[in-house]
């Protein structure tokens, strides 16, 4: 069996016109598959963050239960964890979730979902290409049409892709980042630490990009997967 070895570079980063950093990272590792995620804490919300802790430490203890036959409900699982926000006695439990699943065996599918504004690339040697689209009212970007703890979503508003593509790195990150690089604003920086080969490198050139320019919280995991 070829498999897939996993490398994972991240971290997080209060805005500079916030009180309170409300963005998580979640990396979930098992013997058999890797899931990473970032969540972003709709700011509207005050409960916000204990939403997105609450959601992380769900789906830490709750995704092997999704499991069976070499294969992951995606859907199911972040499903499951917003009913469970919507139950929970958190007042206005908002927040977005992207979640990227990576087998070890690489002959198994790499899927991936995404509720709300954060968002998914694929990164090559050329190009950064997103994955997600967001769930935004078409003319105005700052309203959110889905998210975590809405509580009139069903199961189909939960998506999931499989990424069929030939790219070995994706970038998970919230709106706090992309909003950085794009329209091209710091794409080409953006690009070239992506595609540095060392983690320490990349992210002393992804501090670099965000540290003093993210008004907003901005989260990333950038993942890494070589065949071996």
């Amino acid at each position: 069996m070829q498999k897939r070895q996993i490398r994972i570079s991240y971290d997080s980063y209060k805005g500079t016109k916030r009180n309170l950093n409300k963005d998580g990272v979640l990396i979930v590792y098992s013997e058999t598959y890797t899931i990473i995620g970032v969540l972003d804490g709709v700011s509207s919300s005050p409960s916000s963050l204990k939403a997105v802790k609450k959601a992380i430490s769900f789906i830490n203890k709750n995704h092997s239960l999704y499991y069976k036959d070499n294969d992951i409900d995606l859907a199911t699982l972040i499903f499951d964890t917003h009913n469970m926000l919507v139950s929970s006695n958190i007042s206005e439990p908002y927040t977005t979730c992207s979640l990227l699943y990576i087998p070890v065996n690489a002959n198994d599918s790499i899927k991936y979902s995404n509720i709300g504004d954060s968002r998914i690339y694929a990164v090559t040697e050329q190009f950064i290409d997103q994955l997600t689209d967001d769930d935004s009212d078409k003319y105005h970007k700052n309203i959110l049409l889905k998210y975590l703890g809405k509580c009139d979503l069903k199961l189909n508003d939960f998506k999931v892709e499989v990424y069929d593509g030939t790219a070995r790195r994706f970038l998970i990150c919230t709106d706090g980042f992309y909003n950085l690089f794009e329209n091209n604003k710091a794409l080409l920086e953006v690009h070239n630490a992506l595609n540095i080969k060392h983690s320490f490198y990349i992210k002393h050139n992804i501090n670099k990009i965000i540290i003093g320019h993210n008004t907003d919280d901005a989260s990333y995991a950038l993942v890494r997967c070589e065949h071996v």
